[in-house]
This record gives C-alpha cells, structure tokens and sequence, in this order.
C-alpha cells in the first residue's frame, strides 16, 4: 500500500523527525538548566506537571501559579492544592529568563507536533482511499489482510483524537468554570468586605451615642440636667416671669383706679 506514489510517507517521516529533533532540544535544555532540571526529575512532572504545561502552553509564572493556587484554595483547600504548592516552590527557583526560553523551545515542539499530526493526517486519508481501491477491485485476502490492520490503526487513531477532543474541551469548560467561580468568590470577598466596614461603622455610631448619653448622665448635661439648672435655662423661670407680669398688670390697674378717686371726691365736694 506505502508503495503507491500518492502516499506521503516521506512527509510524514520528515515531520515526525523534526518533532524529535525538537523534543529532545527542549528536553536537554531541561535537563541542563538549574531550577528546570529539578523541576523534571520530580516523579510527579511526567504524569501530572508536564500535561499542565501542555495544557496552559508552558510553565506559568510565579505571579500565574500563586493565582492557581488561590483558586483551589477557595472556599477550602482542594486536593490539587499541595501539588501546585510544590509547582510555586520550582517555579520560585527558576530563572525568569530560563523560564522563558524553556516556555519557546517547548512551543516549538508542539508545533512540530502539530505539524506532524496534520501529516499523519493526510497520509491517513491516503490510505483509506487506497483501501477502498483494493475491496472494489478483490484484491486477494493476504493484501486485504494487511489492508484491514492498517484500517483499523486508522480508525483506533481517530476514536482516541474523539476522546482526546471531548478531554479538551472538558478541560476549557473546567477552566471557564474555575474562572467565574474564583470571580464569584471575589465579588463575593468584595462584598463581605464591605458589609464589614459598614457593620463596624455602625457599630461605631452605635458606641459614639451610648458613650455620649452616659456622659450626660455623668455630667449631668442636656436632658439630664439638674432642676435648678433647667430653671436656669428656661421652664420654671419662664412660669415665675410670666406670674410677675400679670402681677404687674394688676397691680398698674389698681394703681390707675385708684389715682382716679380723687378726682371723682373733688368733683363730688364742689357739687
């Protein structure tokens, strides 16, 4: 069947030498870098740390991995929560620069990945075609053998890329889902916060205004005056004024008829 011209075998050799090339550039670039060459001896990167790095395109910042972290801190502590304290102490000692030529070497790799997948890809296509040549004209049952085992590599390939797929976007739909929730945990952070700051101001009000009645009381201020005290300032005294006004107004009546009665005498007399 790879003998068919229209079968692209040497660009799929080519492709899948590239990635190689590129793999182990960035794997000896690991390997020899302090900070990064302890980060991949961990049993744990292969399994776990490296599929993070594919997943997010390289290894996070330190400022990138302490986020991550909060966000499995909250509400409580997940069980991610020590792995990504041990992925914040290796990227802690990484050399930014290091870092980031680590992050570029690896993005070259997935490239030629990509580059390589899209070849398979093709000759894949190729492939079947060729098969479906050989079942339509009766190719005898030893090359429909081998034809069938290639098809069904093909066809196992493709079932893995479906799973490979809904993984991906079950990984991104998770992502989404970490974002809104750790924005709704500091809306809802925010919020507290504030409700805090009001309940304490209210409280201090609260505090201000009981402390000020027990200080009149105590000084005997305001409403809590002594009696004299209120005369002083009105009430009593103004009932005592008002008193001595009718008292005057009377006694100037009186005053008035009585320097009238001479009068009337003088009169009476000359009569």
């Amino acid at each position: 069947m790879v003998d068919h011209n229209e079968v692209p075998i040497k660009e799929f050799n080519d492709a899948l030498e590239a990635l190689k090339a590129a793999k182990y550039t960035w794997e000896k670039f690991m390997d020899d870098t302090d900070g990064l060459k302890q980060f991949k001896a961990d049993p744990l990167f292969e399994p776990v740390f490296l599929r993070g790095i594919a997943r997010f395109k390289g290894i996070p910042s330190l400022q990138e991995a302490k986020e991550r972290l909060e966000m499995h801190m909250k509400p409580k502590p997940d069980k991610f929560v020590p792995i990504l304290e041990k992925l914040v102490d290796y990227i802690d000692a990484i050399a930014e620069p290091k870092r980031e030529e680590a992050n570029k070497l690896f993005m070259t790799a997935i490239d030629k990945i990509a580059e390589w997948a899209k070849a398979g890809k093709t000759m894949d296509a190729m492939l079947v075609k060729i098969a479906e040549d050989l079942d339509l004209h009766a190719a005898s049952d030893e090359v429909m053998t081998v034809s069938n085992s290639v098809t069904e590599a093909i066809k196992q390939r493709k079932e893995l890329h479906k799973v490979w797929k809904a993984l991906g976007d079950l990984n991104e739909a998770n992502e989404v889902y970490m974002g809104k929730a750790t924005k709704f945990q500091k809306d809802l952070d925010t919020e507290s916060s504030a409700n805090i700051a009001l309940i304490i101001i209210l409280v201090l009000l609260v505090v201000l205004s009981i402390g000020g009645v027990v200080y009149c009381k105590t000084q005997k201020k305001c409403c809590f005056a002594e009696q004299d005290e209120v005369s002083a300032e009105g009430g009593d005294s103004d009932k005592t004024l008002f008193k001595k006004e009718i008292k005057s107004k009377s006694s100037k009546k009186k005053n008035n008829k009585e320097s009238l009665m001479p009068s009337f005498q003088v009169a009476e007399e000359e009569a």
